[in-house]
């Protein structure tokens, strides 16, 4: 590293499941070999321990659900996640266009929506802690928090990048579809 490059704060967050944290670990993995720059990963606790050991240095926050005998219960890492998936019935027997507009409806439903308000109040308290030079992010949606941080950030959606295209030769995101490619 040269004298004039500086070393970079970089805060680290994603989709609290095993896809998105792999995928940004792995994305963001040049910047832990150089040993120079400082990577916080904001983790949902289940994530507690996990990306430690390849270096980077974890930020926990809470996304704990309470029973209705009033108990914290504890999940392990991205097994919310899973049953969210499983209870908007992403997986079974569903057509690909069934499957596409359950996709959608779960990604600006009230399960997801009030994992993003937890996330988003994560953000506000990490990216005021840390102080980053630079935001990466792996989801569907953009937390508010990064948006209006007045930090750069990147945003990448590791799961389903066919979401974001708008082209005739390709099927539309998160439906299971092909395209047939000649």
């Amino acid at each position: 590293m040269s004298s004039q490059q500086q070393s970079l704060t970089v805060l680290i967050s994603a989709t609290p499941g095993w896809g998105h944290i792999n995928a940004a670990a792995g994305a963001v993995s040049a910047l832990l070999k150089t040993g120079y720059h400082r990577l916080v990963y904001l983790l949902e606790e289940s994530f507690a321990g996990k990306l430690a050991p390849l270096g980077f240095e974890e930020l926990l926050y809470s996304n704990a659900e309470v029973n209705a005998q009033g108990k914290k219960v504890t999940r392990s890492a991205g097994e919310k996640q899973a049953d969210d998936l499983l209870v908007s019935r992403m997986f079974g027997p569903d057509s690909p266009e069934e499957k596409m507009r359950t996709m959608v409806a779960y990604l600006d439903g009230p399960l997801r929506l009030a994992d993003i308000a937890v996330l988003d109040q994560a953000l506000k308290r990490a990216i005021s802690s840390v102080a980053p030079d630079v935001i990466f992010y792996d989801g569907n949606a953009c937390p508010p928090a990064i948006h209006y941080s007045g930090v750069p950030w990147v945003r990448v959606l590791s799961n389903a990048p066919l979401m974001y295209a708008q082209d005739e030769s390709l099927p539309p995101g998160a439906s299971g579809m092909f395209a047939l490619l000649f």
